[in-house]
């Protein structure tokens, strides 16, 4: 949550927000406010559903090789955040390649939250554990370091999963944090079994077996 109010601050790129939450009060104000490009979701979609996350993966897809195409000198370009998913910050987990398809100049940014005793930016649990964490911390410290840009050779050109994996190295260099060899799904689903697995010691029983 704090990197968009950092982005919006330090006017980066428009961010690419899902149509849905342009609707959400004040959230849907901003968005618009700062020019985000607005991605549209099918109306059959469900938020919960396998389905849903495949199409809006999709539709983030085109609507960033679109904006592409019809970019011109002057436009403003998009911002992202390519890992797609929050996590501890200790590593560089994998780009999602659809992020950079098309081609085209990419400017890699790093967002580094230097912090003591706990890191309070880390959203990991709800939203309001979230803000009291935040208001409990006295301040922030933030360094954002834009880097080199990077553009794609002829052979990352028509293979994303090569510019991704570029520009994650430069990230990586520039933040001096690691790479990981997993990336967004993967973390959801070790995420996933934790919680199970914290559920069911909480209902005293293992995962798979039923209370008698």
């Amino acid at each position: 949550m704090v990197d968009a109010f950092v982005a919006i601050y330090i006017g980066c790129p428009r961010p690419v927000v899902l149509a849905p939450y342009a609707k959400i009060p004040v959230i849907g104000s901003i968005m618009r406010a700062v020019g985000a490009l607005l991605v549209p979701l099918s109306s059959s979609s469900k938020p919960s559903s396998e389905s849903e996350g495949k199409s809006a993966t999709n539709a983030v897809r085109e609507a960033l090789i679109g904006h592409k195409k019809s970019f011109q000198p002057g436009d403003i370009a998009v911002g992202l955040f390519p890992e797609g998913i929050t996590h501890n910050g200790s590593s560089i987990l994998t780009f999602f390649p659809g992020s950079f398809e098309g081609g085209g100049v990419i400017q890699p940014v790093t967002v580094v939250y230097p912090y003591m005793p706990f890191n309070s930016a880390f959203f990991s649990t709800t939203i309001l554990d979230h803000v009291r964490k935040l208001m409990s911390t006295p301040y922030l410290a933030i360094r954002v370091e834009f880097l080199t840009p990077h553009k794609p050779t002829e052979e990352e050109a028509v293979d994303a999963k090569a510019t991704a994996e570029a520009v994650r190295r430069l990230v990586s260099e520039g933040c001096g944090l690691p790479l990981n060899t997993i990336g967004a799904k993967q973390l959801r689903q070790e995420m996933k079994e934790e919680e199970e697995k914290a559920n069911a010691a909480k209902a005293g029983r293992q995962p798979g077996k039923e209370m008698v």
